[in-house]
């Protein structure tokens, strides 16, 4: 998620050239995630696993159908994937409208689920699973993704998310699902503003 994080704190550590480089980033983070796992393997530091085998075998099998075209695709393939995972990851966390560093209290203030309702952003709830999955990789629904890391999206039924809306009110932890063009152009205008003009947003009331 670097190097945006750093933005949507009270104290910025990067300039707006952010712009410019973050999307590079963004492009190359699968190639240089897999030269540190790389390094940490040949160092011992850490054991291969089968699962790394999975982009070697689809390279390999790219290169063997197509040659240099099959592997120049397999290459493009890998940087929009992760481009669109990262914007997507991006929007729900780095926006206005979510908590994140710097921000009037600090996370530890907050018990668990507080934290990830404050922290996460929700938009286009009301989409089914197929639209969600094919459109936003069901990222849209974030906050329950977090609350139950280990239960498959497919289960995050309407009835389910009626549940978080009516704990969400009873608790009365502020919950406002966006639609997606709010986040994304919220979390352009937020980073362009902090990067010359760090301030503080509102603080949110703790219950004892």
């Amino acid at each position: 998620m670097e190097p945006y994080v750093y933005f949507y704190s009270n104290k910025p550590k990067n300039w707006a050239f952010v712009f410019l480089y973050g999307p590079i980033f963004y492009l190359a983070a699968p190639y240089i995630d897999a030269a540190g796992r790389l390094l940490r393997i040949i160092t011992l530091k850490e054991k291969p696993l089968l699962a790394y085998l999975l982009p070697i075998s689809t390279a390999l099998l790219c290169s063997y159908i197509g040659g240099q075209q099959g592997v120049l695709c397999w290459l493009i393939q890998i940087s929009v994937a992760s481009f669109l995972l990262l914007l997507q990851s991006t929007l729900v966390h780095r926006t206005g409208f979510a908590w994140t560093e710097g921000d009037g209290i600090e996370s530890s203030a907050l018990d668990f689920a507080e934290h990830i309702a404050r922290s996460t952003n929700d938009h286009s709830v009301g989409l089914s699973m197929w639209p969600s999955l094919l459109f936003f990789g069901l990222f849209n629904n974030h906050v329950l993704h977090h609350l139950f890391p280990a239960v498959d999206q497919s289960n995050f039924s309407q009835e389910v998310r009626e549940i978080l809306v009516a704990t969400m009110k009873e608790y009365r932890v502020p919950y406002y699902p966006n639609s997606f063009p709010q986040l994304f152009l919220n979390s352009f205008s937020g980073i362009w503003r902090r990067s010359y003009n760090p301030v503080s947003r509102p603080t949110y009331a703790v219950k004892k």
